[in-house]
């Protein structure tokens, strides 16, 4: 498991947020050496991002974790996305 955000859910979805942001700026249709599956590898991407920080907004809302609780976004050896709070017993 690689971690790859860490810290208060706020933050972690800005940092999300700006790694998104980044993303779309790579996609130049004008260069000749942009891949041809990049957009499709960004939309994945995307695709990812969105689910792990409409998670994290779900859980805000039935309190399973609150703007203080510590947390976790990580890439699994699948290259899938998942969040968890820092210090549940299954992370230790």
């Amino acid at each position: 498991m690689n971690i790859i955000f860490k810290g208060k859910p706020l933050k972690v979805v800005e940092e999300m947020k700006k790694e998104m942001i980044y993303q779309i700026k790579i996609i130049k249709l004008d260069d000749k050496d942009f891949e041809t599956n990049e957009v499709e590898n960004i939309q994945h991407n995307m695709n990812m991002y969105l689910e792990v920080i409409n998670g994290i907004y779900q859980d805000l809302i039935i309190e399973y974790i609150d703007k203080d609780t510590k947390i976790f976004v990580a890439e699994d050896s699948y290259g899938e996305l998942g969040y968890d709070k820092i210090g549940d017993e299954d992370n230790e």
